[in-house]
Formats: structure tokens, C-alpha cells, sequence
């Protein structure tokens, strides 16, 4: 099944999903560049679409919901995590590490990882918050939790077992 998304849609949704700072600083052209890479993906997809399935509507992009991933999802969310964990190896900066390409892999396998996200901030606390939040559009951590990384976990996981996606 295609699904019609206009790319100035998917453009405002992928800078909606962006850190606030997007535009300013030091990782102003890296941040640039991952979401131009992702429109033109996007782009890529339109021009491969059959004539016609686009519904006539210039500028648009078919997203292709029936093809399977190459890899089993688990497997592809396990080998993106590898990398980014070896990626950001001592880095401190929290920018650094959520705009790393592997976790932004991660916010691109969609909804279907949320599971997989919880399962993994089950066995080793870090940085998930971020991409938790693009997944899902919601945030069950509490603001005195802000800054710390195992209340800001329970908080997730707490939110994951009330719906059922862990155990």
C-alpha cells in the first residue's frame, strides 16, 4: 500500500522532529545535511513510484509500506545500536549523541521499534529519551527527572509496561 505525502509535509515533519537549535551552532551544517539527505530519499522514492500512483500530485512521495526490510527488524535495531554506542564512544555532548546517524536510523525504523527501544533501555540506561519522544509524540518524564538518566528510564518503562509493549 502507497501512502501520498506532499515533501513539503514530510519536510515540516522531519524539522518538527528536530532539536530546537536546528539552524544555529556548531552542528548546524551536520543537522542540514541529515535532513536534506532524508528529503532527498524521500525524493528518490517519488521518482521510482509507477506512473501514476502519486495520485497527480507534484512534488509528492509514495512511501513504500510493502516491501520488507532487508534485514528482520531486531536484527537491523540491534546492528544501528552497536553502531551508535561504538560511535559516540566518551562523547559527553548530548547533541552529538542523538544526532549521530545510527540513532537517527533508529527514529527512522518508526513505531514498529519502540519495543525494541524499551527492551534495550531495560538492560543498559542511556539516551533513549530523545528518540522515544520522536516515536511516540509524548513525554511521560516528569520535569525532576530532567538530567537523570535511570528516573527518566523508569519513567519510559513504566509508560511501556501500562501499555503493554515490555513486560
Amino acid at each position: 500500500m502507497n501512502e501520498v505525502v506532499s515533501w513539503k509535509d514530510e519536510r515540516k515533519r522531519i524539522l518538527k522532529s528536530a532539536p530546537a537549535h536546528v539552524g544555529r551552532g556548531p552542528w548546524a551544517r551536520e543537522t542540514r545535511e541529515v535532513l536534506g539527505c532524508r528529503l532527498a530519499e524521500h525524493r528518490k522514492l517519488a521518482r521510482k513510484a509507477p506512473k501514476g500512483s502519486l495520485g497527480g500530485s507534484q512534488g509528492a512521495f509514495a512511501k513504500q509500506t510493502s516491501i520488507a526490510p532487508v534485514a528482520p527488524m531486531e536484527e537491523q535495531f540491534l546492528r544501528l545500536v552497536d553502531e551508535w554506542r561504538s560511535g559516540i564512544g566518551g562523547v559527553s555532548s548530548a547533541t552529538q549523541i542523538i544526532l549521530h546517524p545510527a540513532y537517527q536510523a533508529i527514529i527512522g525504523l518508526g513505531p514498529d521499534a519502540i519495543p525494541l527501544v524499551l527492551r534495550e533501555l531495560t538492560r543498559r540506561p542511556a539516551h533513549w529519551n530523545w528518540a522515544l519522544r520522536a516515536l511516540t509524540n509524548q513525554n511521560p518524564v516528569p520535569a525532576e527527572a530532567a538530567g537523570n538518566l535511570r528516573a527518566i528510564a523508569s519513567a519510559w518503562l513504566d509508560w511501556g509496561r501500562r501499555r503493554h509493549l515490555i513486560s
